[in-house]
């Protein structure tokens, strides 16, 4: 994490193998509650990877969330558990989560 508390994804072409390409997440800390921002398609192992980062984040002592999901697809009605998943974890520490609204699908 960058000294100015942003987590970011690198840039570095080396690392491209340790993200997933249709995901863009977000994390500020600095922000109270913490944003969690997440613009893509949310696949299985990418939800994983998410709840991954969460864990962590309550592991430090983050507890207060405010998830931004205007721009996350969920390409099957099943990876809306990974979504749950995290909720359930924020809420089983004493903290709270928000949801920004959901965007429609178009077309």
């Amino acid at each position: 994490r960058p000294a100015n508390g942003r987590a970011h994804t690198p840039a570095s072409p080396g690392l491209a193998w340790k993200m997933e390409p249709e995901l863009e997440l977000s994390i500020d800390v600095e922000t109270m509650p913490v944003t969690v921002r997440m613009v893509g398609t949310l696949h299985s192992q990418a939800g994983k990877s998410v709840r991954s980062v969460i864990e962590e984040l309550v592991d430090e002592g983050y507890r207060d969330f405010s998830m931004q999901v205007e721009g996350l697809q969920l390409p099957d009605p099943t990876e809306f558990s990974s979504l749950v998943g995290i909720q359930r974890l924020i809420e089983s520490v004493g903290g709270s989560i928000t949801w920004s609204h959901w965007r429609e699908p178009t077309g």
